[in-house]
């Protein structure tokens, strides 16, 4: 209540919330305080015993208001710098990190890096450029890069870029620890997420790209022998209408490759149902040309439509993509309203800040989805040291 009003609102409240310490932290004030009769200002071993409570506790804007009121804020960062290089070459990398981490906090304007909006800029042009991704680069520039992002502010960023490529891979792990005091959880449902799609794609999407790879050869073997064959008696018609049939099915999977490589799965799901309708015209072909009976081709088609109507494949593409949108629902815990990759990148990178460099997106359908990144080079350093500590 003494306090002037120029730094109303600095109240302990925000500093200590624990219940019980803060009577102990007011009673010490009251003490610094005793036999003045007049508090213009506040006096500095009041504002240097809240200042060093406050980046204890990790509060950073009230640290900002205590260095900001004492005017120490420049040497405060530079002190700590300072000390994290001594600390880096001695072996101490989570002294280190955590110097750069608080020294970073109290450079920012916000005392805390905004993740939820560097973290999705990150994978600004991954859909256009995968390549380009931050997680598919080499170690050296990979951890340049990431501690550029985990970490802010011109002195900070300016001592990383002084540091040799091992100096800045050993201190990575513990500034993302630093960042990311829950890496451990997300670390849990990174592995779990990345089994889920390692079985996916070993599993039912394996098994769909051979499916659709093997209709490709046989609408090709079709299409030929159809564009050679004779009608028996007045099949004419039906023949000129397989041909028909047969080469549109060719021209549907010519870009399979692609459809599966970039999983569009409901233009699939289209091709396949396309050739399920067909079955009665196969089938028909039998009686409608010259020696259908025994035609290979033929009988290779009828055969590849009645084993996917057998196996409702189509009900297992729908399996498949509910599984991959799944995925990202995993990593964060819960869905997000929109389902559009960029809110699930803004949601992980605000909940798990270090999420942005060791995930990347993929498209699914129209859309993209986010997903682990487990052979990436980030991935492989946090993997080493979260799996010993």
């Amino acid at each position: 209540e003494d306090l002037p009003s120029y730094v109303q609102g600095f109240d302990l409240e925000r500093v200590i919330p624990e219940e019980g310490a803060l009577d102990g932290a007011r009673a010490e004030i009251d003490s610094m305080l005793a036999g003045r009769d007049r508090l213009d200002e506040i006096p500095p071993e009041v504002l240097h015993k809240v200042l060093a409570t406050a980046v204890e506790k990790g509060k950073f804007l009230s640290a900002s208001r205590c260095l900001d009121l004492l005017g120490e804020r420049d040497r405060f960062v530079e002190d700590l710098i300072a000390g994290a290089g001594p600390k880096l070459k001695a072996g101490d990398a989570q002294g280190a990190a955590r110097d750069l981490c608080v020294a970073s906090n109290l450079e920012s304007e916000t005392a805390f890096p905004l993740f939820q909006y560097s973290g999705p800029e990150l994978h600004a042009g991954c859909s256009t450029a995968p390549e380009s991704c931050m997680t598919r680069a080499g170690a050296d520039e990979a951890v340049k890069g990431a501690l550029e992002y985990l970490l802010e502010g011109e002195r900070v960023l300016a001592f990383i870029a002084g540091l040799d490529a091992g100096e800045q891979r050993s201190l990575f792990p513990h500034v993302a620890l630093d960042r990311d005091p829950d890496l451990h959880a997300f670390y849990a449902a990174f592995k779990r997420t990345h089994a889920a799609l390692s079985e996916i794609e070993e599993g039912d999407l394996g098994t769909l790209k051979s499916d659709m790879r093997r209709a490709a050869e046989v609408a090709a073997e079709l299409e030929r022998y159809l564009r050679g064959a004779s009608p028996y008696g007045d099949g004419a018609a039906a023949l000129d209408r397989a041909r028909r049939m047969a080469s549109g099915f060719v021209k549907d999977l010519q870009d399979i490759e692609i459809l599966l490589e970039t999983l569009q799965l409901k233009r699939i799901k289209r091709r396949v149902g396309n050739m399920l309708e067909s079955a009665a015209d196969l089938r028909g072909l039998i009686n409608a040309v010259r020696g259908g009976e025994e035609a290979a081709p033929l009988a290779q088609a009828i055969a590849l439509v009645e084993d996917f109507g057998e196996r409702a494949l189509l009900d297992k593409i729908d399996g498949i993509e509910t599984r991959l949108v799944g995925l990202q629902i995993d990593l964060l815990g819960r869905p997000v309203h929109s389902q559009e990759h960029w809110q699930y990148l803004r949601e992980l990178a605000f909940k798990y800040p270090v999420s942005p460099v060791m995930c990347c997106i993929r498209r699914l359908n129209d859309r993209y989805m986010v997903i682990p990144r487990w052979d990436g080079a980030l991935t492989a350093i946090l993997r080493e040291f979260l799996d010993r500590s």
